[in-house]
């Protein structure tokens, strides 16, 4: 095999950089001190950092360790499920949209926060316990308890519960009119 020892190449010119035609072959470590320009397409494998611009394809997933990832323009589609380890922040009147029509949202318009269900059928909310509480999530507003009761509470004191003999009302009931039959 033969070996060229050379400190610099340059084009038959004499001028620039040579174009290399048929190719180019490094079977060891290739060290390049300055930028490197690819303008087809790029497959490497062991790679541990790269900086690209244009579109990337990775064939076994993408791990980003710091920085984060940006997306400043477009439409970014997420096939399988979609896991976050952390915090998703998003924008006022930014929003989570879910169904083909984006019959459901969830979103904040900067002044007032939203669960909203704009198509068909119904909004269901499951839990065997499902609890309304203020902001601060000290005081409750509501409980739903399966098989149990409903409370609804006034300043964080429970006003009404159902029974299983019927209501409880702690205070004052106030009505227009009232019929016992």
């Amino acid at each position: 095999m033969s070996q060229v020892n050379v400190d610099r190449i340059k084009s038959r010119a004499g001028t620039g950089s040579p174009t290399f035609t048929n190719g180019l072959i490094c079977s060891g470590v290739g060290t390049f001190s300055s930028q490197v320009s690819i303008a087809g397409t790029l497959t490497y494998e062991d790679v541990t950092q790269i900086d690209s611009v244009g579109i990337v394809t990775a064939r076994n997933g993408v791990d980003i360790v710091t920085g984060g990832l940006k997306v400043q323009a477009g439409v970014s589609t997420l096939t399988g499920w979609v896991s976050c380890g952390d915090t998703v922040a998003l924008g006022d009147s930014k929003g989570i949209y879910f169904g083909a029509d984006e019959d459901l949202s969830i979103y904040h318009d900067g002044s007032h926060s939203y669960i909203q269900e704009t198509g068909t059928g119904l909004l269901y909310i499951d839990g065997t316990q499902v609890i309304v509480r203020n902001s601060a999530g000290s005081e409750d507003i509501a409980k739903f308890v399966e098989n149990a009761a409903v409370q609804l509470y006034y300043d964080n004191s429970l006003k009404l519960e159902t029974t299983t003999a019927g209501t409880v009302v702690t205070g004052i009931s106030t009505a227009d009119d009232f019929t016992i039959g």
